[in-house]
């Protein structure tokens, strides 16, 4: 693995700060207005979070690279079925590729909760 791989993934500061201010508007908001906020402004969230990554797939696309260009679209097909977000789903990636690369033997359990993130 190269050290780019071995990194922990960590979210953005935007990221970390709009999950405090939800966490906080949950305990603020009668639940039903807070699940209609959730809803509403998560399902805009994803929409262009994968709108924003398609750019990353055009990129490698017009530059030529078949590998990156495979892993890129590959994470943006799955991206409205998933929590996590695009660089949770790449580290996903990268490590599921290394564990076929060296042919082990293994099951793949993605152990997110609604409202929640990944574990590996």
């Amino acid at each position: 693995m190269t050290k780019k791989q071995e990194q922990i993934y960590k979210r953005s500061l935007i990221v970390v700060l709009l999950k405090k201010i939800l966490i906080t508007l949950k305990f603020i908001l009668p639940k039903k207005w807070y699940d209609i906020f959730y809803n509403f402004t998560f399902a805009i969230y994803k929409k262009m979070l994968r709108l924003a990554y398609s750019r990353i797939c055009i990129y490698y696309k017009i530059k030529g690279d078949k590998e990156k260009f495979k892993k890129a679209k590959t994470i943006y097909k799955v991206m409205p079925y998933s929590l996590v977000g695009s660089a949770g789903l790449s580290q996903t990636y990268d490590l599921v590729a290394e564990v076929v690369k060296n042919n082990i033997k293994a099951d793949l359990i993605e152990c997110g909760v609604a409202q929640g993130a990944a574990q590996h």
